[in-house]
């Protein structure tokens, strides 16, 4: 973020990211930082989709592994 400024417009189910940067960025130091935004952007997404979708199966593996100590009173 210390490259750039963002803005969201909402228009209906759209949500449209507009960066703005510092005119002393080349248009070739804008591209690469675009790209960067770009995968952190689709990482963190694809993070909240495993987690969203591994919620049981991992609430299950530690209920097991509480399970077996002194920390839950059965």
């Amino acid at each position: 973020m210390d490259h750039f400024s963002t803005e969201f417009r909402v228009d209906g189910p759209v949500i449209r990211t507009v960066l703005h940067f510092n005119v002393d960025k080349s248009e070739d130091t804008i591209d690469s930082i675009v790209e960067t935004f770009r995968k952190e952007v689709l990482d963190q997404d694809l993070r909240g989709s495993i987690k969203a979708e591994t919620e049981s199966v991992r609430n299950l593996i530690l209920a097991h592994a509480f399970s077996r100590t002194s920390l839950v009173q059965k």
